[in-house]
């Protein structure tokens, strides 16, 4: 994959804050003559500025540019701010779910971050909460959120978004502002799922309790996380966003000697994903050199033509949200079976020039 200076400089710098580069490293690509206004940009974008912003505190010689470390600093302010008021909605919602006896799964921002994060801050909690219920429980937590003021954002949906996408969403006037709550009912809550056939079963049995400022917040235990985590960068964020490598890095490092890889090579390989696991990790390795063993990555590796149907160029640390076209054509290329994959694409393909030619 070829870089411009930008990226290559944004790279360098999350590799440092990671603690897997050295500081030499990060002057060699810091040095040049860079668009600093573009990295910043991206930092923000890519969900990094406070994993940046951190290291680059505990590390004040780094040649990096005055306004530069401003606004890094100034995004990191910002997102211990939502930080701080997502913890306050969460620690409600797991109080009123455990009163209720309905059992529930975090995912992704809060949580993610005390598990794997060294310092939790250094990870945004994104734009809202995210929580998994089971299927069958979905009344009465619906019930149970209206208690403490919840409410569907768009009613009129809620049927059609539980059937294909498999959430709702809920939010609330809480401290000022708009929190808004997730609540998923399927382990992939993306309409690919529904597609790909991707089913993960078994998880509920084996969940981990992560102890958070007093509290105890289940979470998937690791192998269900892993896949969770690859899946979600593959097919919500078609690879995007450079956050999303930084959770499947930080949690292989982690738990390295707990995940068992031939055990998620033969769930996927019945269940579909293998496309969607192998370029997300494949990808975290060659950005991050995240130690995902050969032999897995060679069990999933699509074919050479499936590979090249894929454009990583525009996709990995790119500057800007990907389009509507380019999320439809990868959850089709993502597809493992084969005539599905290329029926879908001839489809996509006509739509995409008829709706190019009434322009």
């Amino acid at each position: 994959m070829r870089l411009n200076r930008e990226q290559q400089a944004l790279l360098s710098m999350i590799r440092f804050a990671l603690g897997h580069d050295a500081e030499e490293a990060l002057e060699r690509s810091t040095s040049r003559e860079i668009d600093w206004d573009a990295v910043t940009a991206m930092a923000v974008y890519h969900g990094v500025a406070p994993l940046i912003h951190t290291a680059m505190s505990n590390n004040p010689g780094i040649p990096v540019p005055g306004r530069v470390k401003a606004a890094l600093a100034r995004e990191f302010v910002s997102c211990s701010a939502v930080r701080m008021f997502h913890e306050k909605a969460l620690n409600d919602v797991v109080r009123l779910l455990n009163a209720h006896k309905l059992p529930f799964v975090i995912l992704k921002g809060i949580a993610l971050a005390a598990l794997v994060y060294p310092d939790p801050e250094s990870r945004p909690s994104g734009g809202d909460i995210d929580i998994l219920i089971k299927n069958e429980d979905y009344p009465r937590v619906k019930r149970a959120l209206a208690e403490i003021g919840y409410g569907l954002d768009n009613p009129r949906s809620e049927r059609h978004e539980l059937t294909y996408i498999g959430e709702a969403e809920f939010s609330k006037n809480f401290g000022g502002g708009k929190v808004v709550l997730d609540v998923h009912t399927d382990f992939n809550a993306n309409s690919w799922g529904k597609v790909s056939g991707f089913d993960m079963e078994g998880f509920w049995e084996d969940l981990t309790m992560l102890e958070y400022f007093g509290a105890l917040l289940p979470v998937l235990a690791v192998n269900a996380h892993l896949v969770f985590l690859a899946i979600h960068a593959a097919a919500n964020h078609v690879f995007d966003r450079m956050i999303v490598f930084c959770d499947l890095d930080l949690m292989i490092r982690k738990y390295e000697n707990g995940i068992d890889w031939p055990y998620i090579a033969a769930y996927i390989d019945a269940r579909g994903g293998k496309k969607a696991i192998y370029f997300a990790l494949n990808y975290c390795r060659e950005l991050l050199g995240t130690p995902v063993p050969d032999s897995f990555l060679h069990t999933v590796k699509p074919s050479h033509a499936s590979r090249a149907l894929v454009p990583e160029q525009r996709l990995l640390l790119g500057r800007g949200e990907p389009s509507k076209n380019t999320h439809r054509y990868m959850h089709l290329v993502l597809l493992d079976n084969p005539r599905l994959m290329f029926k879908s694409l001839r489809f996509f393909v006509k739509r995409f020039l008829s709706e190019r030619a009434t322009r």
